[in-house]
């Protein structure tokens, strides 16, 4: 049952390297994908709009809830989707049961990490803020929230802003969409942020 503001942020973090290109490619489910999130209260415009370009768009910008004069098309014509299929549960009943429930803890966790963080919480990159002690209250949050070593990486967008966010999409744009160990990703955000406060200064 999460829609709006915490569906909107866990579509942009599980779908980070995605681009227009991406969501061309499976019109039907991209047609699917764009219902879901209006029915969840997610606004993406429908009429005359590209499909892959207004995924992106929204997916890019802050979130924003349907406007009344479109509810009505969420309440016709958009339907929750049905996680599970007939068909699915006849061939592998007990793995999908499993599968589904480790979604829901996972996304579960990271809705519990984000309310965590205020704008005044996030790494904002600036040479007087307290990048070491804020990641280590991230991975104490992490602990607390049950988000595994593996998750911590995606995750580690959720206390950034402005550059140290833009560092993290760079940094995940050299590596085709792969995103480094967090150890390794925060000492590389940590440094290029150091040398550009120290160019500022000259």
């Amino acid at each position: 049952n999460i829609s709006g503001r915490e569906l909107h942020e866990l579509w942009t973090l599980d779908f980070e390297s995605f681009s227009s290109v991406e969501y061309k490619k499976t019109t039907a489910q991209t047609k699917a994908l764009r219902d879901f999130f209006r029915s969840r209260n997610v606004f993406i415009p429908r009429k005359g709009h590209s499909i892959a370009n207004e995924l992106l768009k929204a997916q890019t910008i802050s979130w924003a809830c349907m406007p009344d004069e479109y509810l009505h098309e969420v309440d016709e014509k958009h339907r929750p989707i049905n996680l599970s299929s007939k068909s699915i549960n006849t061939l592998h009943p007990d793995s999908t049961r499993i599968q589904v429930e480790a979604n829901t803890t996972n996304s579960y966790s990271f809705i519990n990490l984000m309310k965590l963080y205020n704008d005044e919480a996030k790494y904002d990159g600036s040479s007087s803020d307290l990048s070491d002690s804020k990641f280590e209250t991230f991975c104490e949050n992490c602990d607390m929230t049950c988000i595994g070593e593996e998750d911590r990486k995606r995750a580690f967008r959720l206390m950034s802003k402005e550059n140290a966010l833009e560092h993290y999409r760079a940094l995940i744009r050299e590596n085709n969409g792969i995103i480094p160990s967090l150890n390794s990703f925060y000492t590389s955000i940590k440094k290029f942020l150091k040398d550009k406060n120290i160019n500022k200064c000259y």
